[in-house]
């Protein structure tokens, strides 16, 4: 009989155990949910503050890229280089889109050596005055057409290196004082006219001895020069 109650004993406490086991399991099992929602609730909140990291990366950059602005825009002394551009029956260098003035020196041309044009003409262009850099580039020019460029001026020497040229045209501009042309010694047309020429300087002409050609009409000119030296003038146009 003891040894029945015993047994019986063993067997009680073993289904305690178990017993235990099973709700130890079952507490278990509803606690990790609790650490899932955890994980979730974490990520939810990196996700929620992964955009306002990448927008401050973009800000950060787009003032980073604002500083390297400046740099770009920074201004060089390099001088604006024009060379011929086209060319056509009546000309065979055309200098187009040329701003020329007193404060930004311009070259012309690749060097004297590599310039053998001989008829010069441009287009969509502006001169404040005519360069003698310009004749310089273009040793063998035999004729320029510098109409309706706004030119007030005639640089001093300009025509220094113009000892091939032959043909000037320089009407409609805006240049008032005309000093000399005897660095042209070939030169047989010339035209001044439509200019807002007041005087021309005694001798102006004496060195063009084969000018055939002179047209100085709607100028405002006062006084005009002796031509008794231009023994070969054909057309005078006051």
């Amino acid at each position: 009989m003891r040894h029945k109650w015993l047994l019986l004993m063993c067997v009680g406490v073993i289904l305690v155990q178990a017993t235990l086991a099973n709700s130890e399991d079952g507490s278990n099992s509803q606690n990790e949910p609790e650490e899932g929602a955890n994980q979730a609730e974490i990520s939810d909140q990196q996700s929620t503050q992964s955009p306002r990291t990448a927008n401050d990366e973009h800000v950060h950059s787009n003032r980073e890229s604002k500083a390297v602005i400046p740099a770009v825009g920074r201004t060089t002394t390099k001088k604006p280089s024009y060379i011929c551009t086209k060319s056509n029956l009546n000309y065979d260098c055309i200098l187009q889109d040329v701003r020329l003035n007193h404060n930004e020196p311009n070259v012309f041309g690749l060097g004297w050596k590599n310039n053998d044009q001989k008829n010069v003409t441009f287009t969509n262009s502006r001169l404040q005055y005519l360069p003698k850099r310009l004749f310089e580039a273009f040793p063998e020019m035999e004729l320029l057409n510098a109409e309706d460029l706004q030119i007030e001026e005639i640089e001093h020497q300009a025509f220094r290196y113009a000892r091939t040229l032959k043909t000037l045209y320089l009407k409609r501009n805006l240049i008032s004082n005309i000093d000399t042309f005897k660095g042209v010694p070939l030169l047989v047309h010339l035209d001044l006219s439509n200019n807002k020429i007041t005087k021309i300087k005694n001798g102006a002409f004496d060195k063009n001895t084969k000018l055939e050609r002179l047209f100085i009409n709607q100028n405002h000119i006062s006084e005009l020069p002796g031509f008794q030296n231009i023994d070969n003038l054909e057309e005078l146009n006051l």
